[in-house]
């Protein structure tokens, strides 16, 4: 009897075995039926987080920045106003050398001025040469590479008694063009001496007036003339037109004094470069137009995620509120996420679906915030099986921008 008792008991706990797991599959099955929609995904897509989209975003933006101070210093400087200043004079003296005369015995020239500072007045008929001495300085405060010509040049000149019209005009070179450079040097200086045959020149203007029989004004302006080149690593400066240092010699006299029309020194400033934005490379300042846009576009991608921080409610916060609201018997908030790796992961695609499959598995709900504001996890553990819903704040703002 008492083993039938037992054999009794036995069968009774198979039964009762067989239709728990009978249950089980019911359950299951029922579970089944009710997600039909439900998609299974042994890989579930990637995911960038917030943060590491934050990072990126600006590490990109860093990167731009870096290339805009690079290409900006390359294609784009500031300059300061770059000046140069110059000066030139010239000077000439000159000697009047005396024929033999019982006026100045002993005397073979004369000056320009005596002892006391008087110029001189010379008698026509004593003068045999006139010697002139030309000085011409050039300095610059910059070292520059400069060429130098000049050459001396007379012209003769016979007017009529008011000295206003020509009545006859000669030109003579009386020395040819010579060269003198200035070579990574801030100053040069020119000297040249020219004699002139007096007699010859005066006898030009007499025989005109005697010919003609007419009251003349004549003259020999004898001109030392420089002219100044830059070298080709110098063409920035210009150095403006020629200089000419003339003495006059009155012709046709029976005396004369002799006029000396200098250079003076005269100081020029030369603004060689302006102050301001100067534009290096066209191809670089291109890039940095490009790179620069590039710049503001990630700018504007992290002022967007910042943005979504605010504390103002979006629709992802309103939404994940009004569930934690209106089902917290059903919701369990957990501090930490349990690990997926080994688990079946069944993606929700709504909070309805996965009400479902609470109501038929009696499991609770279990939320995890991966990120404030930004990201979270509602879902339903069973054994191996887990029933996901992943609500994220950028898929509820593109929804709503689509739907505008």
């Amino acid at each position: 009897m008492k083993d039938s008792g037992k054999n009794k008991q036995n069968h009774k706990s198979k039964n009762d075995k067989k239709e728990n797991v009978k249950k089980e599959n019911v359950k299951k099955e029922t579970v089944k039926e009710t997600i039909k929609n439900i998609e299974v995904e042994e890989k579930p897509k990637r995911y960038i987080s917030y943060n590491v989209r934050l990072i990126i975003n600006s590490c990109f933006l860093l990167l731009c920045l870096l290339l805009v101070a690079l290409l900006f210093n390359y294609s784009i400087r500031y300059q300061k106003e770059k000046t140069v200043s110059y000066t030139e004079n010239g000077v000439a003296d000159y000697r009047v050398w005396l024929k033999a005369n019982s006026s100045f015995p002993g005397l073979k020239y004369l000056g320009k001025q005596d002892l006391d500072n008087h110029n001189y007045a010379y008698v026509t008929s004593l003068i045999d040469k006139i010697e002139i001495d030309y000085n011409y300085n050039f300095d610059i405060e910059k070292k520059s590479n400069i060429d130098f010509d000049y050459n001396i040049v007379g012209e003769l000149l016979i007017f009529d008694s008011d000295g206003k019209n020509v009545f006859y005009s000669e030109n003579y070179n009386l020395l040819d063009k010579k060269t003198k450079k200035m070579e990574n040097a801030n100053d040069i200086n020119i000297k040249e001496t020219i004699s002139l045959d007096y007699d010859k020149y005066n006898s030009i203007a007499n025989n005109f007036k005697n010919l003609n029989g007419l009251d003349t004004v004549s003259y020999l302006k004898v001109s030392l003339i420089v002219h100044k080149q830059n070298s080709n690593n110098e063409k920035e400066i210009k150095l403006g037109e020629n200089k000419e240092i003339s003495v006059t010699i009155p012709l046709s006299k029976r005396s004369i004094t002799i006029d000396i029309a200098d250079v003076e020194i005269t100081p020029t400033t030369q603004t060689l470069v302006n102050k301001g934005w100067k534009i290096l490379t066209d191809e670089s300042l291109i890039l940095l137009i490009v790179v620069s846009l590039i710049a503001i576009y990630f700018l504007v991608k992290i002022i967007k995620l910042l943005q979504l921080l605010h504390v103002k409610s979006s629709t992802y916060d309103k939404y994940v509120k009004k569930l934690l609201t209106e089902y917290d018997r059903l919701i369990v908030e957990s501090k930490t996420l349990v690990d997926f790796s080994n688990s079946n992961i069944i993606k929700i695609a709504k909070f309805e679906e996965l009400l479902d499959v609470h109501d038929n598995l009696q499991v609770p709900i279990m939320y995890y915030e991966i990120t404030k504001h930004q990201k979270c996890y509602l879902y339903v553990k069973n054994n191996n099986d887990v029933y996901l819903l992943q609500l994220k704040a950028v898929d509820m703002e593109n929804d709503k921008n689509e739907k505008v």
